[in-house]
């Protein structure tokens, strides 16, 4: 794509959407490909220490179907108010994301520019307005997991049911 925010404005299709990548994002490209069977299981490992870690301090993690082996980008948690759970997180030099802020995400200036209608789906957003994410990107370690559980410890209070 052409990341820009020209595509999050419009239903038409930018003009430099279809560029073709450069030689030096196409090297970037090989790498991490070559790289890709560790990125998967690093973020499949944080993820584990994330759900046992969350677990154990009475928070429901997300379910995983028995059946499935996701490859998790993110962990999605529920917090009461997700700009004071932010704006803190930030203060504790703590990742976390707001992935999903809008069930168009990221919230786009107009949603009935893409045919949205609120309303048109209430648990989407409903769940938007208090989801946040955990990071499992491959800078994420043991040591910030470890930084991230004890912050939401601190916040238990704020955490809402697990998402199923």
């Amino acid at each position: 794509g052409s990341s820009t925010t020209d595509e999050l404005t419009d239903i038409q299709m930018p003009t430099d959407y279809m560029q073709t990548f450069g030689q030096r994002r196409s090297g970037t490209l090989d790498k991490a490909l070559a790289q890709l069977t560790n990125a998967i299981g690093h973020r499949i490992n944080i993820a584990g220490l994330y759900r046992d870690e969350l677990a154990s301090l009475g928070i429901a993690p997300p379910r995983v179907p028995a059946e499935s082996t996701p490859i998790p980008l993110r962990i999605p948690l529920l917090v009461k108010d997700r700009a004071t759970v932010l704006a803190r997180a930030e203060r504790m030099r703590i990742e976390i994301g707001e992935w999903f802020n809008h069930p168009l995400h990221p919230d786009p200036p107009d949603p009935a520019n893409f045919g949205y209608r609120m309303g048109s789906c209430p648990i989407g957003e409903a769940v938007s307005g208090h989801i946040i994410n955990l990071p499992t990107h491959p800078r994420i370690g043991r040591h910030e997991v470890a930084r991230t559980l004890d912050f939401l410890s601190g916040i238990r209070s704020e955490i809402l049911s697990g998402i199923d």
